[in-house]
């Protein structure tokens, strides 16, 4: 028997309105789910990049920090360091042109000197390095600290080949390319008993020949005399002086950045955005136990050179804004601070000894 369809007349508006109200509900669920998967990534990959920026800014600070004013087997507080100064006039370690080189004075004893929340105008030492404040790519971030670290590298072409047979004249290392040693490099002759710092006058590629020459020339040295004739028990060591302090990144965020000698002149590099604060305290030691009394900010230090240990802080934040439903409280430089936005924040901090003034 066929079926009678006269009365099949579709949905009615109620059942119509029925189903739409349940395929919003439904809509509406997976929309929210998918906002809310979106969002967890988009802090999660913040976070990922926060932990990632705040560790490296630490174990590079630490690094740099832990080495301040090696010189070789030759111990600061024994060894005296012949500052063989460099020219002070027209030459590249004088970025800022008044005629002094205050960034270079490294005597052995003053490897490390700090700056506190920054303002300007910068002191001289920072000023012949070509720092300065202000908005633009590079520029130091006003009210964060800076950090100078005076010391020396070793490389392993800078073995002395041959006994100097006169204090002015030329050393004899094994290789000067193994080391990136090149005319205008700053390097320190060392060995247990004496240290000597002065600028390379000379091209000393080998060319092909098994030994490099380094002169000292009063071209860019004061004198060409060094403190002592050195030996084949001495060794060429890669002088340098680096500056870390926060300064205005390549793409608009806040980062680490590390101001360097390099070849006769000072370099910059930006090492990782998303640092908006380094803050330093500087534990003295007071009563020659090789241990810090107290710690202190820079502008509070008696005497830098009775300093043996730092705890730095870094403070970083996530590039976008609008990660947190609301402003974030967070712990640093020893105070509670509520953020200005809504990006997410974290603290990183580390002690660092000073290695070669504690024994």
């Amino acid at each position: 028997m066929m079926m009678n369809l006269k009365h099949q007349q579709g949905l009615s508006i109620v059942e119509l309105m029925i189903g739409i109200l349940l395929s919003l509900i439904l809509l509406t669920g997976v929309v929210q789910l998918y906002v809310s998967n979106s969002t967890s990534q988009r802090v999660l990959h913040a976070a990922s990049r926060m932990q990632e920026a705040g560790r490296f800014s630490i174990d590079f600070a630490s690094r740099e920090i832990r080495m301040a004013g090696f010189t070789g087997c030759a111990r600061i507080g024994n060894t005296g360091i012949s500052f063989n100064n460099i020219a002070d006039a027209g030459f590249g370690y004088d970025a800022d042109g008044d005629g002094d080189t205050d960034a270079m004075g490294f005597i052995g004893t003053n490897a490390v000197s700090g700056f506190d929340n920054v303002t300007s105008p910068l002191d001289d030492e920072l000023t012949d390095m070509g720092l300065s404040i202000g908005a633009g790519v590079g520029q130091v971030v006003a009210g964060t600290d800076v950090i100078v670290i005076k010391g020396s590298r070793s490389c392993p072409g800078g073995n002395i080949v041959q006994q100097m047979n006169l204090t002015s004249a030329n050393i004899k290392i094994k290789d000067a390319d193994l080391c990136n040693i090149t005319q205008n490099s700053l390097v320190l002759v060392s060995d247990c008993s004496s240290a000597d710092l002065f600028v390379v006058s000379n091209n000393p590629n080998s060319n092909g020949v098994d030994k490099s020459t380094l002169a000292h020339g009063n071209n860019v040295n004061h004198g060409t005399k060094l403190s002592k004739s050195y030996g084949l028990d001495a060794a060429v060591y890669q002088m340098y002086v680096t500056a870390l302090y926060i300064g205005n990144g390549a793409a608009g965020q806040p980062a680490l950045f590390q101001t360097t000698t390099t070849g006769g002149a000072f370099t910059t590099l930006e090492l990782v955005d998303g640092v908006t604060d380094m803050q330093i305290e500087y534990g003295e030691d007071t009563d020659d136990d090789f241990a810090a009394n107290y710690y202190v900010t820079a502008d509070n230090v008696t005497n830098m050179d009775n300093v043996v240990s730092t705890h730095v802080s870094f403070l970083v934040r996530s590039n976008d804004d609008n990660l947190s439903p609301e402003q974030v409280q967070y712990s640093f430089n020893r105070a509670l601070t509520t953020a200005g936005d809504n990006r997410l924040y974290q603290p990183y901090t580390a002690t660092v000894t000073l290695r070669n003034r504690v024994k």
